[in-house]
């Protein structure tokens, strides 16, 4: 029963855009994050791009007692993609021949703040986006 509470939750937590709403004694809280090609970081080291950030209600107390989920926007607003989300698509450079590439979508959680990346599974850095990503997360207390 529980677990299907949890699941029911995350599942509201995906599909409401309210800011909070209360479901079996449960709080649900989402945030929604516009990442513009200006926000993301690189980090050759670790073949990642990394946009951050603050969020206030992300306390120590609340990650050791809170659940927190990531979310992508993919196509619609009906369409809340689960992070991690792994990408793959056929790269063709300027020179040389098309080859696959796999991203992988995800997010982070420490205080206070919420970290949204992207990591080229192949160890080369990802191309900075030239497009808007939206980012849900979702706080379940």
């Amino acid at each position: 029963m529980k677990r299907f509470i949890i699941g029911a939750l995350l599942a509201l937590a995906a599909v409401f855009t309210a800011v909070s709403c209360e479901v079996d004694g449960a709080t649900v809280r989402t945030y929604e994050y516009t990442v513009t090609p200006a926000d993301w970081h690189v980090d050759d080291a670790n073949a990642l791009l990394y946009a951050e950030f603050p969020n206030p209600s992300i306390t120590r107390s609340a990650l050791e007692h809170a659940a927190f989920c990531g979310y992508m926007f993919l196509g619609d607003y009906s369409t809340w993609t689960p992070l991690p989300y792994v990408y793959r698509y056929l790269y063709t450079p300027t020179t040389g021949l098309p080859y696959m590439v796999q991203e992988t979508f995800r997010c982070e959680f420490s205080p206070e703040k919420v970290t949204f990346v992207i990591e080229d599974l192949d160890e080369q850095t990802p191309e900075l986006p030239a497009a808007d990503f939206v980012f849900k997360v979702a706080r379940i207390y």
